[in-house]
């Protein structure tokens, strides 16, 4: 696992690959007892009250599904498996937000069953209503104002309800520069505390915000003297390497491993 400091503005590998020596493959777990690497989608997020990152469900490069989830302690730099979800599949394709009213973890996904609730205090799970995404390609995050979980990409949007009646959906109709939601693969698209609207981002220089009272797409103008560019998206999309960094209020990108770190300064 590789890390970039916001701080240093400079990379650092913080754990050392595993011995996969006689290991069979498929199993989602190395023989030293770490996760495989997976296709892991939007399914990560920070856990600020454990201060650790959390992931459950993916697909591995062979196409096995799993239901493992796990925590990684960045201090420690150590792997910690947690229950698996048991109330059907996970599968692939999933979105994971943060809930700050709860301090729960909310995943869905192409292929689950239901809405999937971790509750990393007291290390359980439990599950709601009975609709998957509508598509596999879609990035989302938790609007902790409208109490719910929203998905975007591929011409879709769906919500989550983490309130009354949790997990029943709806799909909103927007209006304004819908270019995020109409052109996104699995788009940049996080929750912007500050301006209580997600940001959303889908390649070239323009970002986006969305506004979840009105469902208002706007473009938002850069400032003239903007010279930087960000490099493509990755073509099977963008998931969770776009994100909002609250200690320096900026957005950060990262295309690819072999490519620079990209911040936006927002001034809305």
């Amino acid at each position: 696992m590789y890390a970039f400091s916001m701080n240093t503005l400079s990379w650092s590998r913080i754990t050392e690959p595993s011995n996969i020596s006689g290991w069979s493959g498929r199993t989602g777990i190395y023989p030293d007892g770490n996760p495989s690497a997976p296709h892991t989608y939007d399914g990560q997020v920070y856990l600020p009250n454990q201060q650790k990152m959390f992931f459950a469900g993916g697909m591995d490069q062979s196409g096995g599904v799993y239901n493992h989830a796990w925590t990684f302690d960045p201090a420690a730099k150590a792997w910690s498996r947690k229950p698996d979800y048991n109330g059907g599949n996970i599968g692939y394709g999933q979105i994971a937000g943060y809930d700050p009213n709860s301090g729960k973890v909310f995943v869905a996904s192409n292929a689950s069953d239901s809405l999937c609730e971790y509750d990393p205090v007291n290390n359980t799970w439990k599950s709601y209503g009975s609709s998957s995404l509508p598509d596999y390609h879609m990035s989302g995050d938790v609007d902790p104002v409208g109490k719910r979980l929203v998905a975007v990409g591929s011409g879709r949007i769906r919500t989550y309800s983490l309130a009354t009646n949790v997990g029943a959906t709806t799909n909103p109709v927007t209006t304004g520069d819908r270019a995020v939601e109409t052109n996104g693969n699995a788009p940049g698209f996080v929750w912007y505390p500050p301006g209580k609207v997600f940001v959303g981002w889908n390649g070239g220089k323009n970002i986006y915000t969305l506004d979840p009272t009105t469902w208002v797409w706007t473009l938002r103008t850069l400032a003239a003297s903007n010279v930087v560019t960000p490099t493509a998206p990755n073509g099977q999309g963008t998931f969770g390497r776009f994100q909002y960094d609250p200690a320096h209020n900026v957005f950060v990108v990262v295309n690819s491993i072999g490519q620079n770190v990209f911040v936006y300064k927002p001034d809305f």
